[in-house]
């Protein structure tokens, strides 16, 4: 049950984000830790990343474009919510 738990969810997270290389889902997945605890707030979540604000919006089209999805839509949101919760479960217990 362990061994699919991590199956599944490190399959989510390779799907939604185009098979990235480690460093760079990494990267996202921080953007992603920062936009939630923001609540959305970008400037808060700029913030947070030592970034101006521009440059997150910039990076969160790029992760759009990636994906699929905007996490900025309140539909996208969970799909991204889910992948970072994921990703934070199985980052120790997988090899990328």
């Amino acid at each position: 049950l362990e061994f699919r738990r991590v199956l599944f969810r490190s399959a989510y997270i390779h799907k939604l984000f185009q098979n990235c290389a480690y460093e760079e889902l990494s990267g996202w997945i921080d953007i992603l830790e920062a936009y939630f605890a923001a609540e959305g707030s970008l400037t808060a979540a700029a913030d947070a990343l030592y970034i101006h604000k521009n440059t997150l919006t910039y990076k969160l089209k790029k992760l759009a474009e990636l994906t699929g999805y905007d996490v900025r839509l309140i539909s996208n949101a969970p799909v991204f919510y889910m992948a970072m919760l994921f990703f934070q479960d199985v980052k120790v217990e997988i090899e990328w």
